[in-house]
């Protein structure tokens, strides 16, 4: 006896469901896990990254013929029992001594501070600075800012190994060039959320085109404000800057949850990333900033530093992409659907990270 036609239609059917739930059940979860793997990832880079990566900062001011006034600042990833000795090598002697409080801090995080007042002979100079860690290095690099009665000014950039500074050093402009880009890749680098605010352009561009027309325009905007605020022309307090910089980072990821792309920020891209520059370009002059410039050499340190900061996003924004690819490629192995987007895995952890470093900058601005 056969069997009404509609017996061999529902026996499809629910064939065809119980086939599709399995693959859809199995991509949900993939898709969590990943959410949940860079969120932790994130938290755990954001943690470490909060520490001060700052070099040693020291400075050493003639006041007199005879008298040098030695200023230093540590940051605070540095233990208290592994703070190091630092003093003047010659024939001056160390007269006075006070700790913690002497200079302003340069973040809005505590560092520990110091300043010793040395006498020297009439004929006699500091030869060296020296720094007698009781343990080790902690992989810290040093700068050393000196300053002569006549308040001309040199800055002597020391390796992390480098516990004794001749103060003889003179860096030629070669040297200070190539310093300062190497310290402002490695700034770039170490700002965890301008790296994260960068793979939002990235992931927000729907193409090449339009990621490379977005990471110009904040490249461009983060240059202007950081030259104008470097040079003095304008000045913006760092410590409301910053919790608006978490806040930037908030608003993206938020973007890229948005299920309709109509709004402003989706219709004229360079125009929201370059807006969105002007404000972390403020973040980089507080850091250039707190390393300090040679007198003699302010534009040259000062482009070099911008010049290394766009080595290092350039170089970021490439492995992204990489990255992307890569991901594409396991996603259509793993048989995730082609409508899943790295950018909505991305966009809840980035968003939370950044609302919880809004929420700290705002009780560090309001304490």
């Amino acid at each position: 006896m056969s069997l009404p036609s509609r017996f061999y239609t529902s026996k499809v059917n629910v064939l065809n469901t119980s086939e599709c739930s399995l693959p859809l059940t199995m991509r949900a979860v993939w898709v969590r896990f990943l959410q949940l793997l860079l969120a932790a990832l994130m938290v755990a880079v954001g943690s470490a990254s909060g520490h001060d990566s700052r070099p040693v900062y020291i400075e050493l001011i003639q006041d007199t013929a005879t008298r040098y006034s030695l200023m230093w600042r540590v940051p605070d990833s540095v233990q208290q029992e592994t703070l190091p000795d630092i003093n003047l090598e010659g024939d001056c002697q160390a007269h006075t001594v006070q700790s913690e409080g002497t200079l302003s801090p340069i973040r809005t995080k505590q560092a520990h501070q110091g300043r010793r007042v040395y006498r020297c002979e009439s004929d006699v100079s500091p030869i060296a600075v020296l720094l007698d860690y009781p343990v080790s290095n902690p992989s810290l690099s040093t700068i050393v800012r000196v300053i002569g009665r006549d308040s001309a000014v040199r800055v002597i950039h020391a390796r992390p190994d480098s516990n004794r500074i001749a103060l003889s050093n003179s860096d030629s402009t070669g040297q200070i060039a190539l310093e300062y880009i190497s310290l402002g890749t490695r700034h770039i680098w170490s700002g965890f959320d301008h790296l994260l605010f960068v793979t939002c352009l990235v992931l927000m561009a729907s193409g090449l085109k339009r990621g490379l027309m977005m990471v110009t325009g904040f490249t461009i905007g983060h240059s202007l404000t950081l030259i104008l605020a470097t040079l003095g022309l304008i000045r913006v307090p760092i410590l409301p800057v910053e919790p608006v910089i978490a806040l930037s980072l908030v608003f993206v990821a938020a973007e890229l949850l948005r299920e309709k792309k109509d709004t402003w920020t989706w219709r004229y891209p360079l125009l929201m990333a370059s807006c969105f520059g002007l404000l972390h370009g403020l973040g980089f002059a507080s850091a250039i900033a707190a390393l300090g410039l040679p007198e003699n050499e302010i534009f040259t340190a000062l482009l070099a530093f911008n010049l290394g900061v766009e080595l290092g996003q350039m170089t970021y924004v490439i492995a992204i992409m990489l990255l992307m690819g890569l991901y594409s490629l396991a996603s259509g192995t793993l048989g995730a659907p082609q409508t899943m987007a790295l950018s909505r895995v991305l966009a809840w952890p980035v968003g939370g990270l950044a609302a919880f470093w809004f929420m700290e900058r705002l009780y560090l601005l309001v304490s």
